[in-house]
């Protein structure tokens, strides 16, 4: 079981996004940080989780998910500026499919 951080930024406020905030209450023990930031333990890959959360975004909205157990990372829309950041501060490449 693994800590992850979830982070997304929805660009269309005002939408139907239960569905997000179900899936990620169902990975497992969670805790809701203020506005978009979730820490929940869970056996789930990061990868997996991008991809579900992808699945229930619009695709526009963005979504950064970290493994804060382990030094691995994923995210979808998220500049290079960001990535290239993170990659180099972390010293880790991000997880792919």
């Amino acid at each position: 079981m693994n800590i992850i951080q979830i982070h997304y930024y929805l660009k269309t406020p005002g939408g139907d996004y239960a569905s997000l905030e179900e899936y990620i209450k169902g990975l497992g023990a969670w805790v809701h940080i203020p506005e978009s930031l979730w820490l929940v333990h869970t056996s789930k890959s990061i990868v997996d989780i991008r991809d579900e959360m992808a699945k229930r975004m619009r695709a526009s909205d963005r979504v950064l998910v970290l493994d804060v157990t382990v030094d691995s990372w994923a995210s979808s829309n998220v500049s290079s500026k960001i990535t290239s950041w993170m990659h180099e501060q972390l010293g880790t490449v991000p997880v792919t499919p």
